[in-house]
């Protein structure tokens, strides 16, 4: 996951520099330039790992993003599935994040939403684990 981070950091930081005017005429000499792109091979390579190890799965489980993308008719070649695994692994990050933070957030300040939230979730637990026994 760190290594995913690092990678995506200098891609970006590389991509709010391109732009500035005149610098794809000499990015080429730029080792920051050179290393973010670099990066992002990387990133791509990193999801097209992914996406083979999907692949290879005996028996994947159905309805993940995974399984959508890689099942969709629609996508014309394997480069456009690449691309869409690429936004969900850098734009799922963020917004998990922020969706946690804010859910948490929010039933702090509601006190009753997430006293009735636990009763559910104990509620669905100790069913789930007396159907198991």
């Amino acid at each position: 996951a760190e290594f995913f981070l690092e990678e995506l950091h200098l891609a970006l930081l590389e991509a709010a520099y391109s732009m500035i005017p005149h610098r794809k005429y000499i990015a080429w000499m730029l080792s920051s330039s050179r290393r973010a792109d670099l990066a992002s091979k990387r990133i791509m390579a990193f999801c097209k790992t992914i996406m083979e190890s999907y692949k290879n799965l005996e028996s994947p489980l159905k309805g993940t993003v995974m399984d959508c993308i890689m099942n969709n008719p629609s996508y014309e070649n394997e480069d456009e599935k690449l691309a869409d695994m690429f936004v969900m692994l850098v734009g799922g990050h963020d917004t998990t994040a922020y969706t946690i933070s804010w859910t948490l957030l929010e039933l702090a300040k509601h006190p009753n939403h997430q006293a009735s939230l636990r009763s559910k979730l104990k509620d669905v637990t100790s069913s789930s684990s007396s159907s198991s026994s």
